[in-house]
């Protein structure tokens, strides 16, 4: 706790204080490990320097505890799922201040809830700019091979993209090389 911190404390009461020690307790014990489907993800999805905003992917559990602390909502409970990629929590930042949070639903390919400060309903001009942002989303890919066994790699990254090209193309082998073109999403 810092001095200005531990000065402020001495004027809360004691429900108030341990309920924000136990907050900031439990962000700091959040991982700071990028989430392993978005380490080759560049976190900007987009910016606008006009407007001095930037659409931001939280890419670890630190990212989302800090933006649902600073937005005082509940994001911090879809941590899990965002590790395990059915969905992106990402935030629009303006002029670098966190204003909005929005749920992207990776398997319907769309918002499931985009919201304010505090879970209050988003204003319609920012939940354009959601709306401008779904096609910049990240999407995996199901690669496929041996579609009768349904085996598939999930591939999140234009880069691993390329990569996979490579390799199935000078490796052959078993694996389907035009399965890559083929590449859906589910």
């Amino acid at each position: 706790m810092s001095r200005e911190d531990f000065a402020g404390a001495s004027h809360e009461s004691p429900a108030v204080l341990l309920a924000r020690l136990a907050r900031d307790r439990k962000r700091s014990g959040a991982s700071v490990k990028i989430f392993r489907h978005l380490r080759d993800i560049d976190p900007v999805v987009d910016r606008d320097d006009s407007k001095k905003s930037k659409f931001v992917l939280l890419r670890s559990a630190r990212d989302v505890t800090e933006a649902a602390a600073k937005l005082k909502n509940c994001a911090e409970s879809y941590v899990g799922r965002a590790k395990d990629g059915s969905c992106l929590l990402v935030v629009l930042k303006l002029d670098g201040k966190l204003v909005a949070m929005g749920e992207w639903c990776v398997k319907n390919r769309r918002w499931q809830q985009i919201v304010e400060r505090c879970n209050t309903r988003i204003r319609e001009g920012w939940r354009m700019v959601f709306a401008n942002a779904e096609q910049l989303m990240p999407k995996p890919f199901d690669i496929g091979w041996k579609p009768e066994l349904e085996l598939f790699v999930q591939c999140w990254s234009p880069s691993t993209m390329k990569l996979l090209r490579h390799i199935l193309g000078t490796q052959g082998g078993d694996l389907d090389v035009e399965a890559i073109e083929r590449a859906t999403v589910r």
